[in-house]
């Protein structure tokens, strides 16, 4: 019964088809822990890195909320050259309020330069109450 094999332990082969390697199990060492002075994993310096990469986000949000703080642009003191160039629009106010301040400060609606009134009421960005 098993095609042209002479050995009846061995599994049958067929002409035309490759046969089929013998495997035989092996035993496995028993695994033995290690102790904390042979482990390969070191864990100061993932410590160290986790402590780092912690520092660094921290720093960008840090950076992030100082930079979108919302403080408003005008600038302080002499107001000669904001006054005599269109600079501003609306999106650059937090609060209708300081963009109302430098609205009043550049003249008004007689000098609205910077065009924060445009429907000529004499209140500036309206949207940003």
């Amino acid at each position: 019964m098993n095609g042209n094999n002479p050995n009846p332990n061995s599994p049958p082969s067929y002409p035309g088809l490759l046969p089929i390697p013998q495997v035989t199990p092996q035993a496995t060492p028993p695994q033995v822990p290690l102790s904390p002075s042979q482990s390969n994993t070191n864990w100061g310096k993932i410590i160290m890195w986790v402590v780092i990469d912690i520092v660094i986000v921290g720093v960008i949000i840090v950076a992030y909320i100082v930079l979108t703080s919302g403080s408003d642009p005008i600038p302080e003191g002499d107001l000669g050259n904001v006054c005599n160039v269109d600079t501003y629009n609306c999106d650059d106010f937090s609060t209708q309020s300081s963009a109302q301040s430098l609205f009043d400060e550049c003249g008004g609606a007689e000098n609205d330069i910077h065009q924060l009134d445009q429907d000529g009421n004499g209140v500036a960005c309206e949207s940003l109450e």
